[in-house]
């Protein structure tokens, strides 16, 4: 820890925070596959099966790995995608549906929480798109 405050604490002209952070942050391989079944499957049941490990298993790696349940991964996949489809000018209530949301309404609760800012904010914000879309959780 005293390592990454040090390295990050290191600013210079080229400073790179996002650069620093991946030297000192690395997933197992066990725990990098589990988050891409996750972000692929449409339940945690599914992704456990594909895995081929027990559900109660999958929340205890996931607990100790990251301090998040496989439920928050899934949620925090689904809102991704979600989020990427702005940028094709389909209407909300639409993509709300195409993405599993209730109605158009759950689907912006769900942007404000993960994103905070509405769908409609997202869209017009092609910063906040491209930083959604980047690599990783």
């Amino acid at each position: 820890m005293d390592g990454l405050l040090q390295a990050l604490s290191g600013r210079d002209a080229t400073y790179d925070p996002v650069g620093v952070l991946g030297d000192f942050v690395r997933l197992s391989e066990g725990t990098t596959q589990a988050l891409l079944a996750l972000a692929d499957c449409s339940s945690v049941q599914f992704a456990c099966r594909q895995l081929g490990v027990a559900e109660r298993s999958l929340f205890r790696h996931l607990l100790k790995a990251s301090g998040r349940s496989p439920v928050y991964w899934r949620q925090l996949a689904r809102a991704r995608r979600a989020a990427q489809g702005l940028r094709s000018g389909m209407p909300l209530a639409d993509l709300a549906t195409e993405h599993g949301y209730a109605d158009q309404a759950h689907f912006s609760r769900e942007m404000r929480r993960w994103f905070g800012a509405s769908p409609q904010a997202l869209r017009i914000n092609s910063a906040a798109l491209d930083a959604i879309e980047l690599a990783g959780y």
